[in-house]
């Protein structure tokens, strides 16, 4: 089945939307509510966007928010600036809202390992100019937009080297971006239906 267009069938979804008591809104922060951008530094969210989720958020017995992403949940809020939402990061490993702190248990027993490998990448790569390595508490983020291309066989090999040494964590491979994080069997999907389900929807 091939995707439609949202606003062929707008009218339709709104008036299913008007009917429905209860909403729990799911954006991404990247390329969702703030445009893709060729550096996440640059996907700043705008005042007018700010002020919409912020009036939503506020209609309490309507709606339910949540802004997920690959980002920290430190950095989230940062970005995003508002209270009375959930703060969904490293893909779905740490919820923050109200009432609620979350973070993967399995995820959790790994960071010992994350540390101790954050040490290693920074011997390999950290002298490297334009390799950036950001510690995202349950992943390590390594980004090398920013570096020579002569360097890239030396990164990639250093990379592609944690993932033969270490079962117990995953290789996520982004927009000039490699990202090392637990192996275990939980995403951005598996957050959100978490979510549902701690507020009582099938």
């Amino acid at each position: 089945m091939s995707p439609k267009y949202l606003y062929d069938h707008w009218f339709k979804i709104e008036a299913n939307l008007r009917r429905i008591s209860k909403i729990f809104l799911m954006l991404d922060y990247d390329g969702t509510i703030t445009p893709i951008v060729k550096k996440p530094e640059l996907a700043v969210l705008k005042p007018k966007t700010r002020k919409i989720l912020k009036k939503i958020v506020l209609r309490k017995e309507k709606f339910k928010v949540a802004i997920i992403s690959g980002r920290s949940i430190k950095q989230l809020k940062k970005l995003v600036s508002l209270s009375g939402l959930y703060y969904v990061g490293v893909h779905g490993l740490e919820i923050r809202g109200p009432r609620l702190n979350f973070t993967h248990k399995d995820a959790a027993k790994l960071k010992p390992l994350l540390v101790k490998l954050r040490r290693e990448i920074a011997k390999d790569l950290g002298k490297i100019s334009g390799v950036l390595i950001e510690n995202k508490g349950l992943s390590i983020a390594i980004h090398y937009r920013l570096t020579s291309k002569k360097n890239l066989p030396f990164i990639f090999k250093s990379i592609f080297k944690i993932q033969a040494r270490y079962e117990s964590l995953k290789l996520l491979r982004g927009k000039k971006v490699f990202e090392v994080l637990p192996q275990v069997e939980w995403d951005k999907g598996s957050a959100a239906l978490f979510l549902l389900k701690k507020h009582g929807s099938n």
